[in-house]
């Protein structure tokens, strides 16, 4: 319980604190506008606590009214969020989940990539996390084949998304709409305009930018599995002029995959990368690691958005490059590489296994102190006197049986964790059922019970007495 005080005083700490919000430079918010026109079927708001709504409304639109066959048709995911939440871009940065969108179309349709608007920087604690305030459109284009023949067929998507203040809590909606197709002309529904703004926000191709050079090389060339590597990339033409002191906004990164994560460097600023800016070019360096040969899939990339200005004007990019692991870098863009200087960075200490070791020990000290393991070291000394008159050979034995009993407990938990992510779609994470009313409640009401019982209000039968009381006399672990 002490783990549970401290997590919430921590947080009610940052709540305290405060955090900021830095939007985009360079774009225009999105207006707000009446969507009292989109029917039920499309309209869901996840069911929140006794003292408040969920914080997010869910609605799905289009953007015209009706589906030419052959022709494009925007179809996307509205989010409205009350003042202070926010849900997260495709890469949320420290914290946070992106929002995840599974369509559902006719068979023979065709559907793009989910579109995600630049995002907004939020700053809380030093805690830094990317997405969005207020309303977001996340949408894709839709082309309904021909042979589908005029009438209605629906649409329907299946919506997952974490929205956080300071507490966080996950959402989920399956929304579905019915779509006319007819081979008449199409005319704007009244959601064109939120579909034209956030448009107007998606970070621009770079083939927009012919001036615009960008340049990747991973150190080892070859990136190893299940070992560290560092990424350079470097951006640079005449005209381009980074912003800011910082990543923001002139970098925001993108990691792709789950095979490997970012590392932390010797800045202080966390697993985010370092940044090095000068007039006409910006050199970025992520360093990484690797998991186990069988997890790689090959989907793995690192990239960033880039914002900056560039003869005067802002311009607003996506760049990414593959994870070489186990072969050569490939070339993300046809140019020679480009030096920024000053081009040394500084190196950062890469820590040792016995350095790690030194560390987890002084956080196995460190827990031992804690409230709720400190008292029981006491029964621990009571054993450890109890087998004063055992063997060296029982000793070593009921030690070993201790060791396997903790590493086997973890590997079962560990093994559930992977089943359930795995097998049944189930994203588990730290603390997420301290989200979840029924599990608070449930969780109170026994600790409440358990200290009327120590209090003496009432026994709890504790059957099997005799057997736990003989188990305890005998000698070991």
């Amino acid at each position: 319980m002490s783990a549970l005080f401290l997590m919430i005083w921590t947080w009610a700490g940052l709540a305290l604190a405060g955090g900021t919000t830095q939007h985009p430079p360079g774009l225009q918010r999105a207006p707000v506008i009446s969507l009292a026109h989109v029917p039920a079927s499309a309209t869901h708001r996840p069911a929140g606590d006794a003292s408040r709504r969920h914080p997010v409304e869910a609605k799905l639109l289009i953007d015209s009214t009706h589906a030419v066959p052959g022709q494009p048709v925007r179809v996307g995911v509205h989010l409205s969020q009350d003042p202070g939440w926010h849900t997260y871009w495709k890469s949320p940065g420290h914290i946070g989940l992106p929002t995840e969108i599974r369509w559902t179309v006719p068979e023979g349709a065709q559907s793009s990539p989910v579109q995600f608007p630049v995002p907004s920087r939020f700053e809380l604690e030093g805690i830094v996390s990317f997405g969005y305030d207020g309303q977001v459109l996340l949408f894709t284009e839709l082309i309904v084949p021909a042979g589908l023949g005029a009438g209605p067929f629906e649409v329907s998507a299946e919506v997952s998304w974490l929205v956080c203040e300071v507490q966080c809590i996950q959402g989920s909606a399956t929304l579905k709409r019915t779509i006319n197709l007819s081979t008449e002309p199409a005319q704007p529904s009244l959601s064109r305009s939120l579909f034209d703004a956030f448009a107007a926000q998606q970070p621009r191709p770079m083939s927009d930018f012919p001036g615009i050079e960008v340049s990747a090389s991973f150190s080892p060339a070859s990136v190893p599995v299940e070992g560290t590597f560092a990424v350079d990339i470097v951006v640079s033409g005449e005209g381009l002029q980074p912003q800011g002191s910082g990543l923001w906004p002139s970098f925001t990164p993108i990691v792709s995959g789950a095979d490997w994560g970012p590392t932390p460097n010797a800045d202080g600023n966390g697993a985010l990368p370092q940044i090095q800016a000068a007039p006409g070019a910006m050199k970025v360096v992520q360093k990484g690691m690797t998991f186990g040969a069988a997890q790689i899939s090959g989907k793995d990339a690192y990239g960033g958005l880039v914002m900056a200005k560039l003869n005067g004007e802002w311009v607003h990019f996506e760049l990414s490059t593959p994870i070489p692991v186990g072969k050569a870098a490939p070339s993300l863009a046809s140019t020679a590489p480009v030096m920024v200087q000053p081009d040394a960075l500084p190196a950062g200490p890469s820590a040792s296994i016995g350095t790690m070791l030194f560390f987890a020990f002084i956080g196995g000290l460190i827990l031992n102190i804690m409230p709720c393991v400190l008292p029981v070291l006491s029964l621990k000394i009571y054993s450890v006197i109890e087998q004063q008159d055992a063997t060296s050979r029982e000793r070593h034995v009921a030690g070993l049986a201790y060791t396997a009993g903790v590493v086997l407990s973890f590997l079962a938990l560990a093994s559930a964790i992977i089943v359930a992510r795995s097998m049944f779609d189930i994203t588990l994470g730290w603390g997420e059922q301290f989200q979840s009313p029924a599990f608070i409640i449930v969780l109170c009401s026994v600790v409440f019970v358990f200290g009327l019982s120590l209090f003496g209000v009432f026994e709890v039968p504790s059957f099997g007495a005799t057997q736990l009381s003989g188990a305890q006399n005998k000698e070991g672990w």
